[in-house]
């Protein structure tokens, strides 16, 4: 639906999809974009970590996608994250110098638990929550990589602030706010034209 044609990679994910029994679960790596797979297969996704299960439900016309960003099987997720998720030590070594690419990373893992946490809290699990966060603040420190934006810090913060937890809701807000100011100076630092240049 949607699509001028298939690719060789469609066909053979419906090929897939045709010949399952739904005997063995099949995943999709969340980190792919919606370019490698059939976009109207993202309804019939739930969330258990780094990838999504496939399922032969559609979730959205279920009802079950209304104020959340993805299905998610929290039982699984969680456990994911905290029993079976890996972590580089960056804890212990806390200025690290880390180039784009792990960065990028970084990022990733936190805007998975950020979200994580958001749908433990929708199903009132406060405690799971706030573990999750803990987590991520520990293991993924900001003086390796800053909260931004779009990456999971203000979920975060609007989590910890949710939980009654203001002070490091407001630490991660003030990071955020650092973080923006220092864009805003460096443009105006500008002569006009390569401020121009800078935001076509």
């Amino acid at each position: 639906k949607g699509r001028g044609g298939l690719t060789r990679g469609d066909l053979m994910l419906l090929e897939m999809l045709s010949q399952t029994n739904w005997e063995r679960p099949l995943y999709m790596s969340m980190t792919v974009g919606e370019d490698n797979y059939l976009s109207s297969l993202s309804d019939f996704f739930v969330q258990e970590g780094l990838a999504y299960r496939i399922t032969p439900f559609n979730w959205t016309k279920l009802g079950y996608s209304e104020g959340r960003e993805h299905v998610a099987d929290t039982e699984h997720f969680y456990h994911n994250v905290k029993n079976r998720f890996k972590f580089g030590g960056l804890k212990e070594n806390p200025n690290y110098y880390v180039d784009e690419t792990i960065q990028r990373m970084i990022y990733t893992h936190r805007r998975l638990m950020a979200s994580l946490a958001t749908q433990l809290m929708l199903e009132e699990k406060n405690d799971k929550a706030l573990e999750i966060l803990n987590l991520a603040e520990e293991e993924l420190p900001s003086s390796i990589v800053p909260h931004g934006m779009l990456v999971g810090g203000f979920d975060m913060a609007k989590c910890y602030m949710q939980l009654g937890v203001k002070d490091k809701a407001k630490e991660i807000l003030s990071q955020m706010a650092d973080e923006q100011l220092e864009y805003v100076k460096w443009y105006c630092s500008l002569d006009k034209r390569r401020f121009e240049n800078s935001v076509q």
